[in-house]
């Protein structure tokens, strides 16, 4: 076993929110465990999610002619986005006290493109360097490729995966692992309907196709489908996963047999 705290994706963005509560919680977690660790493919799911927004915060920033609209369009995005481009967008505004009087947009844009431009830098490099170690049992490929900046055009897409550009390890580290698999999906067929989860049901997909065939069919983005279970798995090994996930990881917890610790960021929330 190895002697390690995982955090899971979620952890790192709970630490950077702008509600104090919720944020001195999350770091006091990185703090009391350790060593502490993230799994290499979480850091694709950071780039493919907290990244992205903020770039594209960027954008509509730039097209925006006043904070009026710059808030139409983020909400524009919808889903998901929305809300945590709207959670970085306050928390710019709060990192210098910014007057959002109409007569200042101007100013106040050239300074929260020059924030979300640091603010890039720094969460990547915090993200990579924040806990003691990161698990690349997979030899993530993707996980290798830094944010781009070109004279301010920012890219942090996820390339799909395909052979001629991955040279990663997932397929032998699923194939490898089918006992836990097949534990898995006798744990889910039991499991009431109301619980089982769409993240689940992929993974219970995904188990029962590896299973048949001996292979993880990995191309395309078949692992950002199921980063919970390659988080899961890694996860056996360590003294426990840190999550605020409870929908999948109480599930997968008990199937696989690793420790989970709720981070019930709902309960320490403003309200």
């Amino acid at each position: 076993m190895n002697d390690i705290h995982l955090f899971d994706t979620d952890m790192f963005i709970h630490r950077l929110s702008s509600d104090a509560p919720v944020k001195n919680l999350a770091q006091r977690l990185f703090d009391e465990n350790t060593p502490n660790a993230i799994c290499s493919f979480s850091l694709v799911e950071l780039k493919g999610n907290y990244v992205q927004c903020l770039i594209l915060l960027r954008r509509k920033i730039i097209k925006s002619s006043n904070i009026a609209e710059a808030a139409n369009r983020i909400q524009s995005s919808g889903g998901r986005k929305t809300l945590l481009m709207f959670a970085q967008f306050f928390s710019l505004l709060c990192q210098k006290s910014i007057i959002t009087s109409k007569d200042k947009w101007d100013e106040m844009k050239n300074i929260l493109i020059t924030l979300i431009d640091s603010n890039i830098e720094i969460v990547w490099h915090e993200f990579k360097n924040l806990t003691s170690t990161i698990l690349d049992t997979i030899c993530c490929t993707r996980s290798t490729e830094d944010p781009i900046d070109t004279d301010g055009d920012w890219h942090a897409a996820i390339p799909k995966c395909y052979s001629k550009n991955t040279s990663c390890k997932v397929d032998d580290f699923i194939t490898q692992r089918i006992p836990l698999l097949k534990n898995f999906i006798s744990y889910y067929d039991k499991l009431p309907e109301e619980e089982r989860t769409d993240e689940l049901n992929k993974i219970r997909s995904t188990a029962n196709s590896v299973i048949s065939n001996s292979k993880f069919n990995w191309q395309g983005s078949q692992c950002r489908r199921v980063g919970d279970l390659i988080i899961a798995i890694q996860s056996i090994d360590c003294i426990k996963l840190i999550s605020s996930n409870r929908k999948e990881h109480s599930h997968l917890s008990n199937a696989f047999g690793y420790n989970f610790l709720h981070f019930n960021h709902s309960e320490v929330r403003s309200k």
